[in-house]
């Protein structure tokens, strides 16, 4: 069967790894896959062998539709894959005015009604807003959690039961193989107790009230240590408020790290301060590397993950710095059994997402 998946870029994001990782899947079980990218950028993931990739002329969404357009024609594609409410309506429109006709699968990654609360006014929030109109002209609509299909349905007003539920494709070998890869940093030695978070350095990850919760803590475990691996506009003011607060010696900025699986498996503690989510990779990455994971309880994701009873993971509420630095601590003196955590992971393996996707594409195009 030919593939086209369809995305902004290929950067750092939990996005883009895990549609190269269906990709790779979907290639090995004898797929062509071609990935065409809007635009390019610093920090590309590598494109798995076997997988072409297509870099798009167009930017602004007429000049992107138009591009779209053309390579659907040029290209044919028995089916387009794509992710996020912009990319999904720019497939949707293209299919309507292109000459060829494939089949259009959409994935909603994200909790739709705190994308709508959130989302600034662009291309991005007209997206969600056409989404009722638009998404229903999808074959198929995947969410990655129960609860982000439901926040869909009840955003665009279309029954629950047109919305399937696929989980992430994550846990795999190759992510096992780089997380026991070497790493050498002095916090990661005794006496030190290192917290680790992962992620774009945006208003979502909320990261001010992370940096307020290990205020807090640091007050009690003075031997703590915060690392932040990624990079984004938030940059400078979260260095400030680190310094405002008197903790800028006790946090690093570390920036973009292609290999976070190894400090995840070394770190005393994850941390995941978002104020929403969709199934954040990144918990499901750190569960796999057996980290004790403390995570605010955000739609969606974190409670369908961890659970409620704290053999995984440990919850507490979104924005109460107070909370979050008590739970921290909690986990410091409560750190759970990596092996049970690595093995619970193994319900998001990419071996499981790989055969769901392909079952579904078998169905989709046997339809016609």
């Amino acid at each position: 069967m030919k593939l086209m998946f369809f995305y902004r870029d290929l950067q750092n994001g939990g996005v883009q790894k895990n549609m190269l990782r269906l990709a790779e899947g979907l290639v090995a079980r004898g797929h062509a896959v071609d990935f065409l990218i809007a635009r390019s950028g610093p920090n590309e993931f590598a494109v798995p062998e076997g997988v072409k990739l297509v870099r798009c002329a167009g930017h602004n969404p007429v000049s992107l539709l138009i591009e779209l357009v053309k390579q659907i024609d040029q290209r044919r594609p028995d089916v387009i894959y794509t992710a996020m409410p912009n990319y999904n309506g720019v497939a949707l429109l293209a299919r309507l005015v292109s000459r060829h006709k494939p089949r259009i699968v959409i994935s909603e990654r994200s909790h739709n009604g705190a994308e709508r609360a959130h989302a600034r006014w662009g291309f991005y929030s007209l997206s969600l807003l056409a989404a009722p109109f638009l998404y229903p002209l999808a074959d198929r609509i995947l969410a990655v959690s129960a609860e982000t299909a439901e926040s869909l349905a009840q955003s665009t007003g279309m029954a629950r039961a047109r919305i399937g539920v696929l989980h992430n494709p994550v846990v795999s070998p190759a992510l096992e193989r780089a997380a026991a890869e070497g790493l050498h940093h002095a916090w990661l030695e005794p006496p030190f107790e290192l917290l680790l978070a992962v992620g774009r350095l945006t208003g979502q990850k909320d990261y001010p009230t992370l940096l307020a919760a290990f205020a807090l803590l640091l007050a009690q475990r003075p031997n703590a240590r915060l690392v932040i691996l990624g990079e984004g506009e938030a940059h400078a003011a979260l260095l400030a408020q680190a310094r405002a607060l008197g903790i800028a010696e006790q946090v690093q900025f570390a920036g973009f790290d292609a290999n976070p699986y190894r400090w995840m498996a070394r770190a005393s503690l994850f941390v995941l301060t978002s104020l929403w989510e969709g199934l954040p990779t990144v918990i499901i990455e750190a569960l796999a590397c057996g980290a004790t994971i403390v995570a605010t309880d955000s739609p969606s994701g974190p409670r369908q993950i961890l659970g409620t009873d704290g053999r995984l993971g440990y919850l507490a509420p979104v924005g109460d710095s107070a909370a979050i630095a008590q739970a921290l601590s909690l986990a410091l003196d409560h750190r759970l059994d990596g092996a049970a955590l690595r093995a619970a992971a193994q319900t998001y393996s990419s071996e499981a997402a790989v055969l769901g996707f392909d079952a579904m594409l078998a169905e989709l195009v046997g339809a016609t």
